[in-house]
């Protein structure tokens, strides 16, 4: 049944309907990580594995159907499409920054652009560890913040306010250990 090729290497002209059409079709996800811990590498996940964690992500975003998302990175990054496609699957429409009513931004993106989101806009942050600094400053600019980590080959792991706050996901186990 093949798999739909959504990676920086070779992307699909839309991602979105490309991870929407290799769901309807049965076929698995070819993905590329950030790179950001090495080498981007290239990553192969079944699309049950991203519907199993709308559920967790529609919970720790709030966005639902008539919700207007702002992704401003690229979809060839996994946050980024991932949260593309939640927000489709949901009925929530993407939109420019100036009429979101939630974001799925870094924290250098949210840093960048938080006093020119739309006052309440709320704010899903991943891609790197949030700051409680930054959170309580989104917050004085009158923004709501949830931040998770997760990992292309992992799916969600872990989700809080900011890093300071982060716990597992329910459903996952955590091992820490020295070194």
């Amino acid at each position: 049944s093949g798999a739909a090729d959504v990676s920086g290497s070779s992307p699909a002209p839309d991602p979105v309907a490309a991870v929407l059409a290799a769901r309807d079709e049965g076929r698995d996800l070819v993905l590329t990580t950030s790179g950001t811990t090495g080498v981007p590498r290239t990553v192969v996940r079944t699309t049950e594995s991203w519907w199993a964690s709308f559920a967790p992500y529609t919970d720790l975003s709030g966005v639902t159907a008539g919700s207007r998302v702002w992704v401003p990175g690229p979809l060839t990054g996994t946050m980024n499409l991932f949260a593309a496609v939640h927000a489709s699957v949901v009925g929530a429409g993407v939109v420019e920054r100036d009429r979101a009513t939630h974001a799925c931004l870094t924290p250098a993106l949210l840093d960048r652009h938080l006093d020119l989101l739309p006052r309440g806009t709320r704010v899903t942050v991943a891609g790197d560890a949030l700051s409680p600094a930054l959170a309580d400053k989104a917050e004085r600019a009158g923004h709501s913040v949830a931040h998770y980590y997760g990992a292309a080959e992992l799916s969600f792991v872990a989700c809080g306010r900011d890093t300071a706050s982060l716990v597992a996901f329910e459903g996952v186990e955590i091992e820490v250990r020295a070194g």
